[in-house]
């Protein structure tokens, strides 16, 4: 016979509580992500993959500025952080971006169309005192019949008003980040299956102004940011661009932009609503957030 003491048993409920919230987490990122892709995923039936052939510079520019405005951070965060001391969000990120540079190229090239680009992501977000704020934002290697494609974005939040400037009337935040993304697919070139393969990273920092506002949180921001996109072709000798541009089977564009966006987030018990717009890289992107925390 095994005797327990109080305090083994204590331990005891205290491992079986902290299990079975490990246990809760999990089970709600393994249940958020088969419903993230059913968003998303730019190559599902929503937009075939793009053909691109014989891309000039200013094709290959007007592809990066697309291509980095769509797959930046989009986090739908506001000014404030999410507690006065301690707060977190877990939920679900989503949005479009019209594409008409992109879908003329590609209907120049082969006829097809492809109006629209898609972004999304498992955000996570955890507030901590002297206003620091962390934001991730996570969609592991996907596979559609249209191509792969995955993402990361992280941020580093500071609410300049909850102690370096707490005189303040409205919530004031700095804000920097960095993202990546990485997709490709496989078009028919010189008769042979080719696989193009397009890397994006956009760093940024950002200014956000928000009023204080126990509830709904309207802000607006702006931010200087670059990007570098990189594209290339495997598996056939021909090169993707056009002669006069590169012969080579890859090529890089580095941007720089300003943006502006503006958004809303509303706290409902232990849900949080939100919508954002955006514009970076000459390009406008709708996003929005479904996420539950407190």
């Amino acid at each position: 016979m095994t005797f327990f003491s109080k305090s083994g048993r204590t331990a005891e409920k205290q491992s079986n509580k902290s299990n079975l919230s490990e246990f809760s987490i999990g089970r709600k990122l393994r249940l958020l992500s088969p419903l993230l892709l059913s968003l998303i995923l730019p190559f599902q039936s929503a937009n075939a993959a793009p053909t691109f052939t014989n891309l000039s510079g200013d094709d290959f520019d007007k592809i990066s500025r697309e291509l980095s405005g769509n797959f930046m951070h989009h986090s739908v965060q506001g000014a404030a952080p999410l507690g006065a001391i301690f707060g977190f969000e877990v939920g679900l990120v989503a949005g479009q971006e019209p594409t008409p540079n992109i879908s003329s190229i590609v209907k120049a090239q082969s006829g097809s169309d492809f109006p629209n680009l898609y972004h999304a992501g498992i955000l996570g977000v955890v507030s901590v005192p002297f206003g620091l704020t962390g934001e991730a934002m996570i969609l592991p290697k996907q596979s559609s019949s249209n191509g792969d494609f995955q993402s990361t974005s992280l941020a580093l939040k500071l609410s300049l008003n909850k102690d370096l400037l707490k005189f303040l009337p409205f919530n004031l935040a700095l804000r920097g980040f960095s993202s990546n993304s990485n997709f490709s697919f496989t078009q028919v070139m010189s008769g042979a299956n080719a696989t193009v393969q397009n890397t994006n990273t956009v760093t940024g920092v950002q200014l956000l102004l928000s009023p204080s506002l126990p509830i709904v949180e309207p802000y607006v921001g702006v931010g200087y940011l670059t990007s570098k996109n990189t594209l290339n072709v495997t598996g056939v000798s021909t090169s993707i661009f056009a002669p006069g541009y590169t012969t080579a089977q890859s090529a890089d564009n580095s941007l720089t932009t300003t943006q502006l966006f503006a958004g809303v987030t509303a706290k409902l018990l232990f849900f949080s609503l939100g919508a954002e717009y955006s514009n970076a890289f000459g390009a406008n992107t709708y996003t929005g957030k479904l996420a539950f925390g407190f």
